[in-house]
This record gives structure tokens, sequence and C-alpha cells, in this order.
């Protein structure tokens, strides 16, 4: 089963490839700059939040070109059963993720080596905590959105494999609002001076508890994967193909 599953996850990647071509990387790195130069950002954390939130958008392609060319019949006719698909969806959209923080993490280091090439025009790009800092930090936030990220997927999968890509494109976009929306609301919480003194109780507490906190949110973080991937599955023997 999971050579099977990892078949499909370098299918995916193949089938993709050519759609993402010359155009859409234009478009990235036009994007990655806007980012770049509009914040003067040099913990890399806006290029990387960017990149996550491209490749959670992407990870719908295998299933549009799946439905456009009718390859799920081809997958049962192959005896490729539906559980390897839904793993193989599954890895295609963490690996994605994932090579997605790692490209946020080079092109911070292209944008510090340009920055010291450029002299004090480029002191603003320049990372003021030194290597070890940086990647610390980078560490950090990519941990943070990998975790984020992550759970949007797990939102939005299951839709595409209950719906299909055609109806679910649209719907897929709502985690994104629905992660949009807490982010604000917390925003507006912690900018209540009425719940400064309760906020800064928890932070305390969380700062002297990282570790238990961490191993339990990551638990968390597990259990909502592996419950996304057992509806997803649930869903996806339901449909008629």
């Amino acid at each position: 089963m999971r050579s099977k599953a990892f078949g499909l996850i370098r299918l995916d990647f193949a089938t993709v490839r050519p759609y993402l071509g010359l155009r859409q990387g234009l478009l990235y790195l036009a994007a990655l700059l806007f980012v770049t130069l509009s914040t003067a950002e040099v913990g890399g954390a806006g290029a990387a939040g960017l990149l996550a939130v491209l490749a959670a958008i992407n990870a719908g392609l295998p299933f549009s070109l799946a439905e456009r060319n009718k390859l799920d019949a081809l997958y049962a006719s192959l005896s490729i059963s539906r559980k390897e698909v839904v793993l193989g969806r599954y890895g295609f959209s963490l690996i994605a993720l994932l090579a997605a923080l790692l490209a946020g993490a080079a092109w911070s280091l292209l944008v510090w080596a340009l920055a010291g090439l450029a002299g004090p025009a480029g002191e603003a790009f320049l990372p003021r905590q030194g290597a070890l800092g940086w990647a610390a930090g980078y560490f950090g936030a990519a941990l943070t959105l990998f975790a984020l990220v992550g759970l949007v997927q797990f939102l939005q999968l299951p839709l595409y494999f209950k719906l299909g890509y055609t109806r679910a494109r649209f719907l897929s976009y709502l985690p994104f609002l629905m992660l949009g929306l807490l982010a604000a609301g917390l925003g507006r919480f912690a900018g209540d001076g009425a719940f400064a003194p309760w906020l800064a109780g928890i932070l305390a507490w969380a700062e002297g508890s990282a570790g238990l906190l961490g191993a339990a949110l990551a638990a968390l973080w597990l259990l909502l994967g592996a419950f996304s991937l057992r509806l997803s599955l649930r869903f996806y023997e339901r449909r008629d193909l």
C-alpha cells in the first residue's frame, strides 16, 4: 500500500508540474518581491507565509486534473485502492507545504546575500540578530505556518473528496477565511486593555509550560489530521466514480 501511495505522490507532482510553468513562476516571484520590498521583512516569515498559502491553494490541482481526465476511474481499473489515493493526496499536500517553507528559507537567504552586496541601501533587509538568531526565528515561524496551513488543508481535503474539485473549489477558500477571522478576533482581543492581565497570565503560563504545551498541541494536530484523513476516506469510498 505504501509503495502505491508514494507512487501516487510522485504522479501528482509530475502531473501538476506543467501547470506551474514560467507564467505562474513569474507571478509568484512578483508577489514575493512585493512582500519583501513592502515590509522590509528580514526574518522570512512573510515570504514563507505567502508560499505556504500558495502551496495550500495548489493542493487542489491534482483533484482538478483527476476530475478533468477521469483519473479516479483509471485508478480503480489499475487496482489502486481508494485508501491509497487518499493517502497519496494527503502526502502530496504536506510535502508541497514543506517544500514551500524550504523555498521561503532559500528566498530569505538570497535576499540576505543581495542586501549585503547592496551596501547601505540594503541594510534594512539584513538580519540584526545574526545567522543563528535568524535560523531560530525562521524555524519557529515555519513550524507555526506548517501547523496552521496544515490545519487548513485538513479542512480542505475532505471537501475535495466529498464534492469533487469543481463543486468544492470555492468552498476550499473558507478555511482561509475562518483562519483570517480567528486571527483578527484574537488580535482585537489581545489589544483590549481589559483583558491584558488575563492574557499576560496565559502567556506566562505558556512560557513556563512550553514543553508540555507544545506536546499537547502537536498531539491535537495529529488527532485532527487523523480525523480529517478518516473523513476523506469515508467520503471518497461513498463517491460514484
